[in-house]
């Protein structure tokens, strides 16, 4: 939830085409959740944001996941 909370007060703070970047520890107890829960909340700002996701490494299921969203101007 804290998580999800200062995504969206970050994202508000950004000025147009700033980009709020977020890194997902998917190793740690609580890991798949909060990415979970990440991923749906991307899906509700993709109207006034640009997304990015990168995997460092797709093969690993517990690799971090780097989230880069654009606010739109």
């Amino acid at each position: 939830n804290t998580t999800i909370l200062a995504m969206e007060i970050a994202l508000k703070w950004l000025e147009g085409n700033g980009i709020l970047s977020v890194v997902a520890y998917r190793g740690h107890s609580g890991g798949d959740a909060e990415t979970e829960a990440i991923e749906t909340w991307l899906k509700s700002v993709t109207a006034t944001a640009n997304l990015e996701r990168i995997i460092s490494n797709e093969e690993n299921p517990r690799s971090p996941i780097c989230y880069l969203i654009q606010k739109r101007a």
